[in-house]
């Protein structure tokens, strides 16, 4: 399978060279995401409001793609016992049971 580049069409995406998402094989690649809220433009102040913000948007920009994702986020949430305010976000979305 040949490698697909997954863009949103942000303007941003054009001018760096950038894309959403990079699918090799069995594997999407996800980089560059922030916690930034499309649906009220804005950067909310709080670290699990972006998190949930970041997920949504990787989510959302590969299932428009009919991509279905399985999250495996070691190299972003090694320890799932991690006590930051996020951890539980982590865990649900990356860890489900």
């Amino acid at each position: 399978m040949p490698r697909r580049l997954i863009s949103t069409g942000s303007p941003l995406e054009k001018t760096v060279g950038y894309s959403r998402a990079v699918i090799d094989g069995d594997f999407a690649f996800v980089a560059g995401t922030t916690g930034y809220d499309y649906a009220t433009m804005t950067m909310p102040a709080d670290v699990t409001s972006q998190t949930r913000n970041c997920f949504k948007t990787i989510d959302a920009t590969l299932k428009a793609r009919c991509i279905l994702i399985s999250w495996a986020m070691s190299s972003f949430a090694p320890d799932t016992t991690c006590s930051c305010p996020c951890s539980e976000i982590l865990n649900q979305t990356c860890f489900p049971s």
